[in-house]
Order: C-alpha cells, then sequence, then structure tokens
C-alpha cells in the first residue's frame, strides 16, 4: 500500500482510519459525523491509539461463529439441496408420492412411537454405526456413548413430534407461504433458542465432562451457556431455517421422517468433516452440539 493511501476498518480489533501523514491532510466531516464512534484518528507522528477492549472482545466472540458458518456452508447446501429434492419428487413423482404416503401412515399408526424409534434410528444409531467402522470412538467407554445416542434420541424425537403437532394445531396445516413462515420463526427463533439448543448443549456438555455434575458446572464456569448457546444458534440458523422451511412444505406426518432423513444426513456429514475441523480448532462451533458425534469420540 503506498504512503498516501489510506487504512480503514470498522470495530474489528485492527486499526481504525489513518490518513496519510502530509500537510495537508483534514477530517473528512461527512465521515466524521457519520461514524463518531467507529472512527480512530492518528496524528502525524503520534502514537496509535488502541481499540477499546470491548471492540476486540466483540471481534474474538464472533469469529468462531463465522468459522461455523464457513465451515458449515456447503454441507448445510448439499443437505438443503436433498430436502429440496425429495419434497419436490414427493409432489411430482407418484410413485415417491406414495412410498412417502406409506411412511405417513405407518407415523399415523404408530404416533410417538414411530417418532421414539425412528429418530433414535437414524440420528443415534446410524451415525454411531458410521463412527464405529470409521474407528472414531471412545476406546475406554463405547456402550456409554451408545446408550446415550440412542436414549437421548428417543426423548428429543418424542419432544420434535410434539412440537410439530402443537405447531399444526396452532398455525393449520396448509403449505401456504404465511403459515410456513410463521412455523419456521416460531420453530428457529423461540423454540430453538429458548429450549432446544440450551438442553443439547447441556446434555452433551455432561455427556463430554464424563457423565460428571461437577466436572460440566465447571466447564459452564469458564465458558457460560449463554455464550455456547449463543456461537452455536448462528452456525444452526445458517444450515436449518432453509432446511426447517422446506420441512414444513410437507402434510403434518411427514414432517418428522423427513426431519429424521435430513437429521442423519447432517449427522454423517458433520462425522466425516469433524475430522478436519477438529484440527483447524473449530469443531465446537463447526458441529453441532447435539450432532457432534465426531468429535468426541
Amino acid at each position: 500500500m503506498s504512503a498516501g493511501e489510506p487504512t480503514r476498518s470498522f470495530n474489528n480489533g485492527t486499526p481504525g482510519f489513518h490518513p496519510a501523514s502530509t500537510s495537508s491532510n483534514r477530517v473528512p466531516v461527512l465521515i466524521a459525523i457519520a461514524f463518531p464512534d467507529r472512527l480512530s484518528w492518528t496524528a502525524p507522528g503520534a502514537a496509535r491509539r488502541a481499540e477499546p477492549p470491548f471492540v476486540s472482545n466483540q471481534a474474538h466472540f464472533f469469529s468462531p461463529a463465522l468459522r461455523g458458518v464457513r465451515a458449515n456452508l456447503v454441507p448445510g447446501l448439499v443437505l438443503q439441496a436433498c430436502a429440496l429434492v425429495l419434497v419436490v419428487g414427493y409432489f411430482e413423482l407418484p410413485a415417491l408420492r406414495n412410498l412417502l404416503a406409506t411412511v405417513g401412515e405407518l407415523k399415523v399408526e404408530y404416533g410417538y412411537l414411530y417418532a421414539a424409534l425412528s429418530t433414535s434410528f437414524f440420528v443415534g444409531v446410524v451415525p454411531y454405526v458410521v463412527i464405529l467402522l470409521g474407528g472414531r470412538r471412545d476406546r475406554q467407554r463405547p456402550l456409554h456413548e451408545a446408550a446415550f445416542f440412542v436414549f437421548y434420541w428417543m426423548i428429543r424425537g418424542l419432544e420434535v413430534d410434539l412440537f410439530y403437532r402443537l405447531q399444526a394445531s396452532w398455525f393449520g396445516e396448509d403449505s401456504s407461504v404465511t403459515v410456513i413462515a410463521t412455523k419456521v420463526v416460531v420453530d428457529q427463533f423461540i423454540y430453538n433458542p429458548l429450549w432446544a439448543c440450551p438442553s443439547q448443549m447441556l446434555a452433551f456438555l455432561w455427556k463430554d465432562s464424563g457423565y460428571s455434575l461437577e466436572r460440566t458446572r465447571e466447564s459452564l464456569r469458564r465458558q457460560s451457556l449463554v455464550r455456547r448457546t449463543a456461537l452455536i444458534l448462528v452456525t444452526t440458523w445458517s444450515v436449518w431455517v432453509p432446511a426447517v422451511a422446506i420441512i414444513y412444505t410437507l402434510p403434518t406426518p411427514l414432517q418428522l421422517p423427513l426431519c429424521n432423513l435430513v437429521g442423519c444426513f447432517w449427522c454423517l456429514l458433520l462425522t466425516f468433516i469433524s475430522k478436519d475441523t477438529t484440527q483447524s480448532g473449530a469443531a465446537e462451533v463447526v458441529l453441532d452440539p447435539a450432532l457432534r458425534v465426531g468429535r468426541e469420540l
């Protein structure tokens, strides 16, 4: 960069706007008025002023979340494309529609039992078997890990099925833009941040702490649940807001089966990328807290 070219940065922990050291330099009045709290100025020959602590703290806080968004970009697009193809096929291909109708009938007939068993199998058992075949698991307590995934996802399957039923009763079952948008907002911006994400975070933190409540509390003292949840939500929204919008276009009995397929595929994708993300130090934010089956095993 030449001596007469200014350097500019806003709120990112790096130097602010510094004009070149010439006798004719003047403060650009309009910029100074527009950004009075964001621009730092260094007179010729003067020492550079340090950024306020909160600026660097904000940049440090969001940087791992942004790394997670970038790392999840391609897997998320693949996931959303597969879900979209399946939904389009349901409406356009009679053979696929008949097949999914059979799945929907099973869901209606067995209700919560189907929800618990299918979610446990697709999101718990299948990814864990892939991990075992790949040689990445807890060699000391493999049965503990397997039991955790099976029973955790049974409970979560019951919960998600109940949530989908409630959404249908509150907002209706048609696939209009208004209904789908409302369900997505309630799902991702109320249910997810207030309950789904924090509860998953606590459950998996407890597992990662060796099923010890004391070590879980120590981990939370080092990094609060609010901070952990905020970081995960950024990466979750980048992938799952479009995904759940696609899921809600289907009839209610098929929403949980599609969610399970999407969740299974997502687990497998994260399992395959978890080794690289762990080595780069981004695994804590790249991998969904409920799906980090490839990192710690």
